[in-house]
Parts: C-alpha cells; sequence; structure tokens
C-alpha cells in the first residue's frame, strides 16, 4: 500500500482502516486517526 504523505518517518494513508492495518507490518503503527461519518444519526421516517 502506497503512502498518501511520507516526510521525515512520517506516513500517512488513506483508506479504509482494516485493508491499510493488514497491509502493515507487525507492531508498526503508533497512531490511528479516524474520521467519523458525517451525520451518524437515522433519519427519522
Amino acid at each position: 500500500m502506497k503512502a498518501y504523505y511520507t516526510q521525515k518517518g512520517i506516513r500517512i494513508f488513506n483508506g479504509d482502516v482494516i485493508e491499510v492495518l493488514n497491509a502493515l507490518p507487525e507492531e508498526s503503527v503508533d497512531l490511528i486517526f479516524a474520521d467519523p461519518p458525517y451525520n451518524p444519526v437515522k433519519p427519522k421516517g
């Protein structure tokens, strides 16, 4: 998997978290930042 951004040992990946984590070596992740979906409330109806 190709990093979206790389600089001085920092790599940022953009994609499905499960796919990205499965592509990385074990114990190589220091931080996971997830953006929750917008408007997670189900519409009334």
